[in-house]
């Protein structure tokens, strides 16, 4: 839902939010209950990153002071504990769930996870802090537009869902005002289960990442690419919609070889490619 500079790609569901990784216990502080959650989220290959240094954490702490919104975990309970340089998790952030924050320079994940079938399958996030909606794309993602001039500059990317198995769950967003709330649905489901929104901003350089349900969707019907790019402001909205038969090529053929697909922006060829493992999932 990484590595991104660019509006097209993201995530939401947390639980301190942008803000609350300022708040966060300092590095180093595991206990049984962080373990634990590194274990659990341990379940999705690629999604912890490296062990990184204090340098990464202070640069992506710089770029998300940037960032137009903050998002954070709805009814959320005690305070995160920062135990890598990229991540800080919340144990028992909700009742039998728990949750994660990880960085990078202009994207972060907000990940819960699901400990038992006692947890709650409907989890809900509040974004604020941006003068602006909060718009379902055709991705199944989240757009947050501003309100003056209709355009979006970042986005909560499509959600995902694995149980302890690796099988993808059915998942998705509503949007009700400020409120996004991801719906999982874990009929049948191995527990923990692991959830990964996904939010980015900045539209003028850098790479796209897509995950798979947004390459398939691309795939189908390049009207979702040029509907994607709509919403971007001038001259992206326009060249966008000018290549997306391309993109959509290059998604359907990652799709066929079970990647996903990224498009780097760089205008006015917006040139797309393959690519495995990290976000692609």
């Amino acid at each position: 839902m990484k590595r991104i500079k660019s509006a097209l790609a993201a995530g939401v569901a947390g639980v301190v939010g942008l803000a609350g990784l300022a708040l966060a216990q300092p590095a180093g502080a595991a206990t049984p209950a962080t373990q634990r959650v590194l274990a659990e989220l341990g379940h999705v290959q690629g999604l912890l990153p490296a062990t990184g240094h204090a340098s990464a954490r202070a640069e992506a702490a710089a770029e998300q002071s940037q960032a137009p919104a903050r998002i954070a975990l709805k009814g959320a309970k005690g305070a995160a504990s920062q135990v890598r340089s990229q991540v800080a998790v919340s144990p028992d952030a909700l009742p039998d769930t728990d949750s994660a924050v990880i960085t990078d320079t202009t994207a972060v994940s907000h990940v819960f996870v699901l400990r038992t079938a006692r947890a709650a399958t409907d989890v809900s996030f509040t974004v604020d802090g941006f003068d602006g909606r909060l718009v379902a794309d055709p991705l199944g993602g989240v757009l947050l537009v501003d309100r003056t001039t209709g355009r979006a500059d970042s986005r909560i990317s499509a959600p995902w869902a694995y149980d302890a198995n690796g099988r993808a769950l059915p998942t998705s967003y509503t949007v009700d005002g400020g409120t996004v709330t991801q719906h999982v649905d874990t009929r049948g489901a191995a527990f923990p289960v692991v959830a990964d929104p996904h939010y980015t901003w900045g539209w003028i350089t850098g790479t796209v990442y897509f995950n798979r349900n947004e390459t398939s969707h691309m795939a189908s019907d390049a009207g979702f690419t040029a509907a994607m790019f709509a919403f971007a402001p001038p001259p992206f909205n326009l060249i966008g919609a000018m290549v997306a038969g391309n993109i959509s090529r290059v998604a359907w053929n990652a799709d066929s070889d079970h990647k996903c697909v990224k498009v780097k922006s760089l205008a006015p060829v917006f040139p797309a490619s393959e690519y495995s493992g990290g976000y692609c999932r």
